[in-house]
């Protein structure tokens, strides 16, 4: 639950990037939406999901806070707007079934 607590905040805040915002706002979303794509990687390994290990693996890298990778706004407008959905179909992709066994689609 917490998981997709994470995803669905992480998607609001890649949502609101789409306006006008500090410097601040947009470290901050790199903090997150780069500690969710990485527990995603962990996820997507274990339930043996690699290709979703490798998509998260990328985003990881294109949203690292501490090297980050400068691009125009309307490229990250772009990005931000597909990580955003991909997060929100991870979550009805990845359930967890009643019997503690991960349900992937």
């Amino acid at each position: 639950m917490g998981f997709t607590i994470a995803r669905i905040v992480a998607a609001i805040l890649l949502f609101l990037a789409l306006g006008r915002h500090p410097y601040g706002y947009y470290t901050l979303l790199r903090f997150v939406v780069r500690g969710v794509t990485i527990y995603g990687v962990y996820f997507s390994v274990k339930v043996e999901k690699i290709g979703w290990a490798v998509t998260f693996g990328i985003i990881a890298i294109l949203f690292n806070p501490l090297i980050p990778i400068y691009l125009r706004r309307g490229y990250w407008q772009f990005i931000d707007l597909t990580v955003a959905v991909l997060l929100l179909i991870w979550i009805f992709l990845l359930r967890k079934s009643q019997a503690g066994q991960f349900n992937v689609k």
